[in-house]
């Protein structure tokens, strides 16, 4: 399961895995999202 990563955030633990089956569409872009922009910043620092 991970998306259980993405329930950590603002939303809070419990709130976020409630949330998890209504937005698992949503949450797999941001992840991919975020390990987009922080790969990024890894090449650019390399």
């Amino acid at each position: 399961m991970p998306w259980t990563a993405t329930a950590t955030n603002m939303e809070g633990t419990a709130q976020g895995t409630m949330s998890l089956p209504i937005v698992p569409e949503r949450s797999l872009l941001f992840l991919i999202a975020l390990l987009d922009g922080a790969d990024d910043e890894s090449q650019e620092e390399d």
